[in-house]
């Protein structure tokens, strides 16, 4: 199993079911490259990571076995399944599709107060990352996008959002090269374009914005050998 344990902590969240946490946890090391492709997965070695019962590790495997990245065989256990470049893109480009088509109704719909609200955020996502807080630039990362997609009311395209977003591994600000950096200079387009009212112009940077993120990322994974294809 091809792992950097200093890399690697579980931070259990005591207020959410463990499972589904794991699966986050499990989900995110796959995809930035922290398992390699055909790493066996054992319920019990992971279970000692997390400080955790062997019973919710199965349940988070469970879970990514029904995504796709992760194969398992009676008496083999689970694997992790090779990623594609394709793969990778396939998802961002979904991912982005959504986000923009979201982002297109928030310039619509979005208050005067919500779009100083983003600008406001945006101001301390820089001081954030100016002082390598990633913690606090993931955080304040989640409520800029999170203000925008609540603006719009469509229950059934939030939800496809936040599908594809599963598979982005957000949470790794500080380990993959250019995500931060996208969070600062990407996110000024798209606030240009919702203090405009601009429709299409947020739209498009905000489709740019995850596409760039998604050339980051397959950066990342072929780096760190998690992509198939190389």
């Amino acid at each position: 199993m091809t792992i950097r344990a200093a890399e690697t902590a579980f931070v259990l969240d005591t207020t959410a079911q463990l499972s589904p946490q794991i699966a986050v946890w499990l989900r995110d090391r796959i995809i930035s490259g922290h398992f390699a492709p055909q790493d066996k997965l054992k319920p019990e070695h992971i279970a000692e990571m997390c400080g955790a019962s062997a019973t919710p590790v199965r349940e988070a495997l469970m879970t990514l076995h029904g995504e796709g990245l992760v194969s398992f065989a009676p008496g083999r256990g689970f694997t992790v399944r090779p990623l594609t470049r394709q793969d990778i893109e396939d998802l961002m480009s979904a991912h982005a599709h959504f986000a923009a088509l979201l982002t297109e109704r928030a310039a619509r719909a979005l208050s005067d107060a919500d779009v100083q609200k983003l600008r406001e955020i945006q101001a301390a996502i820089g001081d954030a990352a100016g002082r390598e807080d990633f913690d606090e630039v993931e955080r304040l990362d989640d409520e800029f996008h999170r203000i925008i997609n609540r603006s719009t009311g469509s229950d059934r395209l939030k939800w496809l959002y936040r599908t594809t977003m599963r598979f982005i591994p957000h949470r790794l600000f500080d380990q993959i090269e250019g995500f931060k950096e996208a969070a600062v200079e990407d996110h000024v387009v798209i606030i240009k374009g919702l203090i405009n009212r601009n429709p299409e112009a947020a739209a498009a940077a905000m489709r740019a914005h995850w596409l760039n993120v998604a050339t980051m990322l397959i950066r990342h994974m072929r780096t760190h050998g998690a992509l198939a294809d190389g």
